[in-house]
């Protein structure tokens, strides 16, 4: 059983995944069985929600801001594409 504790809005500001003794399990809103998997989509972080209505956790995914290395990373790839580009433009291969 996993215990959840949500906002107004259905934000999940906690979960817990085991019962753990003395516990106050009345701050929890809501016990479920299973949660979903965040997807993973890049440059996002999933932030856990719980429908309202049909008391369902679903998540709503957020800009991230990127490491440094990330940055170097996608930098160097628009490096490499613009240099085939334009090897490609001139009939030469890099």
């Amino acid at each position: 059983m996993i215990r959840i504790k949500y906002e107004q809005d259905g934000f999940v500001s906690e979960m817990l995944y085991q019962d753990m003794p003395g516990e106050d399990y009345a701050k929890y809103n809501l016990a479920v069985e299973s949660i979903p998997q965040p997807d993973n989509v890049s440059g996002k972080q999933a932030l856990p929600y719980v429908n309202l209505e049909t008391k369902e956790v679903y998540y709503k995914y957020v800009d991230t801001i990127p490491t440094t290395q990330e940055e170097i990373a996608q930098l160097k790839q628009q490096v490499q594409d613009l240099n085939l580009a334009m090897a490609a433009l001139m009939g030469g291969a890099v």
